[in-house]
């Protein structure tokens, strides 16, 4: 019938369309691959059909109506995913390398550094000269044919020093950049020194859980072997497991406070980049320095608080200089055309100089030498604000030093030789039978608690040390 033949012939139509659709997705892949991975993956194309070969096989693969495609599965190239915690190389330093990468990575600093550029900037250009004016005058006479041209040129030349006070102002200002620059170093290193020293410690505070969790298990197994012969209870062996659990909570939280120290360390050291920090180094003795001077002339901080007020005194000269307005000096020259009767026209030329005073009448620009004079005043007041600060910082810091000193010398060299003569005669007591071995395990426990009060009084001496080093302006490593 012919609704028959017109929907075969529209079914047939419909067919084609969705094969030659087929083909052209097919091509898609192979024309993407050549921007991913290269065209040295790329199946070579089936000249019959126009597709790719693989393509090919599984088009002859759904008209053979077979379960399987014969023959090696197609190729697929592998892209390399670079994400945001792939590790790039290691770097493993030491505190003074990493003071050092500080110094030259740090992006404050970076920016800090251009403010020298800023100052030289300014110190090029202040203490000169205006450039001269060039004035030009032309007067024609409306009713004939006389006129005047008048050409010349001015340079005013300021009243006074000005420009002596401006070049010292620029000078003391370049002083004061180079000093906020190097006491911003001071600050950086101070700040990853204190970050390195808690870093050592952290180490050795998870050294010191290890053997204090190793400790705790060693009572707890005591404790069940006592209870299988009868001479202990179950509740000594829950006490003991849950002092092994508390202990690893602490171990665990040692290690989340030394991951975000290490976000703040690599803030510090302007690492961008996610690459494994290693520290190497251990935290010495403690044995204080000899006690020094405190001058505040080492530190660069006052050194720029100097300078500062020595460009607001040379300001209130600029501010005293400026009263007088600027003096202009000039030469010109003047060419007349004039009709005189009965000769004509004539020229006559003229040469002269022009001078030019402006008056104080009005304004002395009394305001700005109130206001320069304050400035100075007040730079003063800060510099000695400043050296007053340096000398509480170092003498606070000395008296942490010390303190922390005593502590681990007390500990080192009084308590835990103590604990150690009672732990080898507790131990000489149970192999003799004298003494249970829980005395004896506990007497270990306090000794691992006397040497964790020694770890935090170094690692207290090392961080007052690196602060009192730093009040003193100087650069020294724990």
């Amino acid at each position: 019938p012919p609704e028959v033949s017109e929907r075969r012939s529209f079914e047939c139509q419909l067919r084609k369309i969705v094969m030659n659709f087929s083909k052209s997705l097919a091509w898609i892949p192979y024309l993407a691959a050549p921007y991913v991975c290269g065209a040295a993956h790329l199946p070579s194309p089936d000249l019959a059909t126009g597709a790719p070969t693989f393509l090919s096989a599984r088009a002859k693969h759904n008209e053979d109506g077979q379960t399987g495609v014969s023959g090696p599965a197609p190729r697929v190239p592998s892209v390399p995913q670079v994400g945001s915690d792939t590790v790039v190389g290691g770097l493993n330093l030491t505190l003074d390398e990493a003071v050092r990468f500080a110094l030259q990575h740090n992006p404050d600093l970076a920016a800090a550094r251009m403010g020298i550029d800023q100052a030289l900037g300014r110190s090029a250009q202040a203490g000169r000269l205006g450039p001269p004016e060039f004035e030009s005058e032309f007067k024609p006479n409306v009713a004939g044919r006389e006129g005047s041209l008048s050409l010349g040129f001015t340079q005013r030349f300021p009243a006074g020093s000005r420009l002596r006070a401006e070049r010292a102002v620029s000078r003391a200002e370049l002083a004061a950049a180079e000093a906020e620059v190097r006491d911003a170093e001071r600050r950086v290193a101070q700040e990853v020194r204190l970050r390195c020293v808690e870093w050592l410690a952290f180490g050795a505070q998870r050294e010191l859980k290890v053997r204090q969790i190793a400790n705790s298990g060693e009572l707890a197994d005591a404790a069940r072997r006592a209870s299988t012969v009868g001479e202990g209870s179950a509740f000594d062996i829950a006490q003991f497991d849950l002092e092994a659990r508390q202990l690893e909570l602490e171990r665990l939280r040692i290690d989340d406070d030394q991951a975000e120290l290490e976000a703040e360390l690599r803030a510090w050291m302007g690492l961008q980049e996610r690459r494994e920090l290693v520290l190497s180094g251990e935290l010495s003795a403690p044995v204080p320095p000899r006690v020094e001077t405190v001058t505040s002339s080492k530190r660069p901080d006052y050194l720029a608080a100097v300078a500062r007020g020595e460009a607001a005194r040379e300001g209130v000269d600029v501010a005293r200089a400026s009263r007088w307005e600027e003096v202009g000096v000039g030469i010109f020259g003047e060419v007349e055309r004039r009709e005189d009767f009965p000769s004509g026209l004539e020229n006559d030329g003229m040469v002269g100089l022009r001078l030019s005073v402006p008056l104080p009448v009005w304004g002395r620009s009394r305001g700005r030498l109130l206001e320069a004079t304050a400035t100075a005043a007040r730079a003063e007041k800060e510099a000695e604000a400043v050296a007053a600060r340096i000398r509480a910082e170092a003498e606070v810091a000395r008296i942490r030093m010390n303190s922390a000193a005593r502590q681990a010398t007390e500990i080192a060299g009084t308590l835990l030789p103590r604990a150690h003569d009672l732990e080898r005669q507790l131990l000489a007591s149970h192999r003799q039978g004298q003494a249970p071995l829980v005395d004896l395990l506990r007497t270990r426990e306090r000794r691992l608690a006397l040497e964790s009060a020694a770890l935090a009084a170094r690692r207290d001496f090392h961080l007052a040390r690196v602060r009192y080093e730093s009040a003193l302006g100087l650069s020294r490593t724990p």
